[in-house]
Parts: C-alpha cells; sequence; structure tokens
C-alpha cells in the first residue's frame, strides 16, 4: 500500500505527469489500451480547447457520450482544468437531458455526433459533436500525438496547442455534478466539491489497499459514482491500471471473469445482481484463485447475506460489502477487508465518517433500535444544486439523513433493514417511481399511474407499473411508449392496468396493498399442447416477454439488438419459454442463447 496519496488536483496532475514518463498503462478499455503518456498529452490538448473556447474556473461542462474513453479523458481534463464536468448516460431521453441542461447551464456541451441530428435542440447551445475516435493500428500507433494530432479527439482538435491544465482548484470548488434518479421536472444535482472528492479516494485507496500495482476491474456506468469514481478517477488517483471491458451479460459472464486470472486482476468491483447471477449460472469455481487476486466488493445495493455466504464458500475469497451514496461520492461504511470491519449480513462499520441511527425526534437509537442512519464527515457533499428545500430537508446541521433504516449492534456492526425513501434500488441503480409514474401518465389514455418495486431474487428488486384508464390498454403499446421517454433500466418489466388505485383517508396510493394488487395481477402464460414448434411460436413468446410487436423480430437478430433483451429480459424469456413449451434448458444452454434463432433450435430438440 501507498504510504501518501495526492491531497488535491495539483498533486494529482503531478503524480500523473511523473507516470507519463513511463510505459505504464493507465486503461485497458478492451478495444484499445491508454497510456498514461497519452492521457497526459491529450488532457492538455482538450485543455488548450477549453482555453479556446473561453472556459474559466467552475464553467460547467456536459458529457454525452456512448464512447467511454472520450467520457473519461474529457471528465478529467475538465476536473484538473477547474471546470465542473457533468457526465450523462448516452442512454438519457431527450427530455430529461434537456431538463438537467436547462438546470446546469453548461459552458459547453461534449456529445456524440449521433445526436446531431436527433436532438436538434443542441443546437441553442455551444455543442461540439465528437466522431468515435480513430481506430489503433501500428502505423497509428507510431504516428499518434503527432504535431498535436489526437487520435481520441482527432476532429475536434485540429489547429489548437496544448496547454497546462490549471489546477488550482480549492477544496471548497465544486469538482463535478452527478444527477440523481428523479422526476423529469425537478432534475437533482448532487453537487461533489474537491473536498469530497479526494478525502473519499483517499478512504477507498487506503481501506483497499490500492496501490500503482494495482489492477482494477470496473466496467459499471460511467454516468454514476460507483463506475466513475471507483473506475478511472480510482486508478488515476492509485497509479492502478483500469480494466473495463464490455458489460456482463449472460452470455460473457463466464469469459469475462475468467480474465480476472489472465489479466492479474487485483480488485474487481461489482453490484449484487452479478454476484447472484454467479451463483446461478457459473460452473467453475477458481477466478479468484490467483496470488495477486486481493479484493472483491460489492456496491449500489444491498447484498443477501445468504448469496453471501454461500458465494465466499464457493469461490473461496472474502466479499467486502461497500455501503455509500452519490451525496458521499461513493461509500461511507465499509464490510471488510479488515477483519474489524468485517460482518457477513452487515454494512460494516464508518470508516473516515461518523455514523449515527436516530429516531423521528432526532435522538440517537439504542443498540439494535431501528432508526435512520444519518452521516457526518468529508466526503458528505454540501448539498443539491439550487435547491433549497431539497437540502433543508436532507440535512440536520452537518448531518446527512440518507433515507435507509439501520441498526447498530454492541460491537458496531451496521444492517441496512428498509429505506424510509421512495427509491426503487433495481441491479444497481437507484430509479425514482415517480418519475417512471410521470412517463406513464403523459400517455393520453392513461389517467393514473403508480410504479413498485417487486423483490426479485437476481436483480434486488425489478419495476413495475400499475394504471388506469377508461379503455382497456395494450401492454405492449405502454412500454413502447416508456421506451421513448425513459433510460433503459427505468422501463418497467410489466404494466398492468387496475380498475383504481388503492388509497388511504388522505387520498395517498398505500404502496403495500398495490404491490400485492400488481402480483396478482401478473400472469403467466399458458402452456400450449404438443405440437411441432415453429419460429412463430418463439416470436410470439418473445413478443409478450420484450413488449415488441412480432413484426419486430427476427430469427437472427442478435440480444443486443433487441429492445428489452438484457439479462433480466434473457431470464424472463428463458423462463416464458420453459412454462410455454414445457422444456427445462440447463445452465449451459441459458448461456448460449444470443438469439431467438438459437432459442429455436434449443426447443425443437427438446420437444422431439
Amino acid at each position: 500500500m501507498q504510504s501518501t496519496y495526492p491531497e488535491n488536483s495539483a498533486q494529482l496532475y503531478r503524480q500523473l505527469s511523473e507516470k507519463a514518463s513511463t510505459k505504464a498503462v493507465f486503461a485497458d478499455f478492451h478495444t484499445r489500451k491508454i497510456s498514461y503518456s497519452e492521457l497526459y498529452i491529450s488532457i492538455q490538448n482538450l485543455t488548450g480547447f477549453f482555453r479556446h473556447r473561453e472556459m474559466f474556473p467552475g464553467d460547467r461542462v456536459v458529457i454525452i457520450s456512448s464512447n467511454d474513453i472520450q467520457t473519461t479523458i474529457l471528465f478529467l481534463a475538465a476536473l484538473f482544468d477547474d471546470l465542473v464536468p457533468i457526465v450523462l448516460s448516452a442512454d438519457t431521453r431527450s427530455h430529461r437531458a434537456q431538463s438537467i441542461i436547462a438546470k446546469v447551464a453548461p459552458k459547453l456541451i461534449f456529445t456524440d455526433s449521433a445526436f446531431e441530428n436527433e436532438w436538434l435542440w443542441l443546437n441553442s447551445f455551444s455543442t461540439t459533436f465528437l466522431s468515435a475516435p480513430e481506430e489503433p493500428g501500428v502505423l497509428g500507433s507510431l504516428l499518434k500525438f503527432r504535431k498535436n494530432h489526437d487520435p481520441f479527439f482527432s476532429s475536434i482538435l485540429e489547429d489548437i496547442p496544448p496547454i497546462q491544465p490549471r489546477c488550482s482548484a480549492q477544496f471548497a470548488d465544486t469538482a463535478y455534478i452527478i444527477f440523481s434518479s428523479g422526476t423529469t421536472s425537478l432534475p437533482k444535482g448532487i453537487v461533489t466539491t474537491h473536498e469530497n472528492l479526494f478525502s473519499h479516494l483517499t478512504t477507498i485507496a487506503r481501506t483497499f489497499s490500492y496501490s500503482s500495482q494495482s489492477k482494477i476491474f470496473n466496467n459499471l456506468s460511467l454516468a454514476h459514482a460507483d463506475g466513475l469514481i471507483q473506475g478511472p478517477v480510482l486508478a488515476l488517483y492509485s497509479g492502478a491500471e483500469l480494466y473495463r471491458p464490455e458489460s456482463f451479460t449472460m452470455q460473457n459472464l463466464d469469459s469475462l471473469l475468467n480474465q480476472v486470472y489472465s489479466k492479474k486482476v487485483t480488485h474487481l468491483i461489482v453490484v449484487p445482481t452479478i454476484l447472484a447471477f454467479m451463483d446461478r449460472f457459473l460452473t467453475a469455481d477458481d477466478y479468484f484463485e490467483d496470488d495477486s487476486f486481493l479484493s472483491l466488493i460489492s456496491v449500489a445495493g444491498k447484498l443477501d447475506k445468504i448469496l453471501w455466504q454461500n458465494l465466499q464458500t464457493r469461490f473461496n475469497v472474502r466479499i467486502c460489502n461497500m455501503y455509500g451514496l452519490s451525496e458521499t461520492v461513493s461509500g461511507g461504511l465499509f464490510c471488510g477487508p479488515a477483519d474489524e470491519t468485517f460482518a457477513i449480513g452487515t454494512v460494516g462499520k464508518p470508516i473516515d465518517v461518523e455514523a449515527r441511527i436516530i429516531d423521528q425526534e432526532g435522538n440517537e437509537c439504542p443498540t439494535m433500535v431501528e432508526g435512520e442512519l444519518v452521516l457526518r464527515g468529508p466526503s458528505v457533499f454540501p448539498g443539491y444544486l439550487d435547491n433549497h428545500e431539497a437540502n433543508t430537508k436532507v440535512f440536520s446541521g452537518k448531518w446527512l439523513h440518507t433515507g435507509d433504516i439501520a441498526t447498530k449492534d454492541k460491537d458496531g456492526f451496521f444492517t441496512i433493514v428498509g429505506r424510509k425513501k421512495a427509491v426503487i434500488i433495481s441491479g444497481g441503480f437507484n430509479i425514482h417511481p415517480d418519475e417512471v409514474s410521470e412517463v406513464l401518465t403523459i400517455h393520453p389514455k392513461v389517467e393514473e399511474a403508480a410504479t413498485a418495486g417487486i423483490p426479485d431474487q437476481d436483480w434486488g428488486e425489478i419495476v413495475i407499473s400499475a394504471i388506469t384508464s377508461s379503455t382497456l390498454l395494450d401492454e405492449e403499446e405502454i412500454i413502447s411508449h416508456c421506451r421513448a421517454h425513459l433510460e433503459s433500466h427505468k422501463i418497467p418489466k410489466r404494466v398492468v392496468q387496475l380498475p383504481g388505485m388503492p388509497r388511504g383517508l388522505s387520498g395517498k396510493i398505500k404502496m403495500l396493498e398495490l404491490q400485492n394488487m400488481i402480483l396478482a395481477a401478473i400472469k403467466t402464460g399458458d402452456v400450449v399442447s404438443e405440437k411441432l414448434i415453429t419460429l412463430d411460436d418463439i416470436y410470439a413468446v418473445a413478443s409478450k416477454v420484450f413488449k415488441v410487436p412480432t413484426s419486430e423480430l427476427s430469427a437472427d437478430v442478435f440480444a443486443k439488438d433487441i429492445p428489452g433483451w438484457d439479462s433480466l429480459g434473457h431470464l424472463n424469456l428463458i423462463t416464458a419459454a420453459e412454462q410455454q413449451f414445457s422444456v427445462q434448458y440447463s445452465v449451459e444452454e441459458m448461456m448460449s442463447i444470443d438469439s431467438l434463432r438459437k432459442l429455436f433450435q434449443l426447443t425443437c430438440e427438446k420437444t422431439k
């Protein structure tokens, strides 16, 4: 473990410049590797671009790109030059992006060239459209950065000289802003200061022994703190190497985990959903046997105690559990890796923050009495962007109300037992149910809508919505409507139509009763009688699962190209096919299904 870490952006930049004199790799993005030297030069090139566009300290920069390489370099360049980057997922829908951009009033927007004709409203802002980075090659590797030719941003950097970034931000200055899930009309910007960022990076690095010898496997979304801060930012901070391959799917789970061994990964960061998939669908147990592997870290969701115990025994590796919010950069309480902070089923103990459990009057609760978890410390954010009402609700002095209900035992271990605030956590993503319901109610035939999280063994919770209407509505049509307005992880997995919403005397929807009504309304498909199975039968099942017309389905289109065929959709498709055709697929067969033709072939073999 390193004895000292950078305390501010100036020290971090000096560390980068020293690292740039070596041949060290900063990040392996699966499609290409980036050295520290290339990162260093590209940051200076972008700084030159910022000055050319007359950017000043504190100016905000919005980044909306599907290219992780460009997103990473842009974020770091803005951070070093005392600008305030805001990263939005390329999956963000137009109306939400507009709402966020209107709130932050950016001096500059960077986005993919694909949005130029799709989001015409971008022309009202100072927008720079990015072309994809140049493909790497032998000649390209020899010539890159020649005469200020930057292969990552060649389309925008011609004839602009490089400049050293300012690196003069003070602790109280804003480092970046992340937008949490919320209603479209009132997006909540989480302001993170340089003090928040660097104090928490120090905590994470020391807790998990990150160093220049570390290799961090993290492929979580860069639009979220666990992907961005515990990925490229943490790698740069500790002088480590980041490995960022494609996202996990059912089909590549085994091959990606095999790379933990082959690439000598030291730290693997995943969400509980991936751990659940590892338990259910992997047959091998030797992914973490290399002596170089140090930590398997679960983030962004509740880790089931039984799953936790099973995986530790099976893989012979300690699984650390990290609790935090974007409001605390990404963490705060740590279960492991040290023995004194480790207890399965808990979120461990606070490190470098204070934690208390309080009752409704603000008094500290006795041991093992449930109350709200509140935190105080240098990593706790100063407040939401221009939102006095939300800040008043979330802070008591300097204590942050997390909205999570927890207990503390006699040994000082904290356990999360529920949530006070209405947030659905599905696959590591925080989803505000009001945002989903808001989108549903703009459909002209929907009168009312309510959204709930339904417990799920793999995803923690899944998003399911209820609607009311004077006419009978088609679920497929409603899901299609949601796809046009919501990011993929927020789209309801089911929408049920109810005769009315269950309400209390105050008129407020009774959520527990609503969940029970939703579960009662969901019905499984009927099993067909024995007959020759056709591709049309497969299309019918897939149409019902993915809520798309059969006319849009094709036998030879891969899973990634069919709306709704994500990891959860894959499980739903398998389950529906097993019920419909009275068959059962092995784990290996489930993993091999990457198209409807493959599903058709396997099903035919089983029904001969």
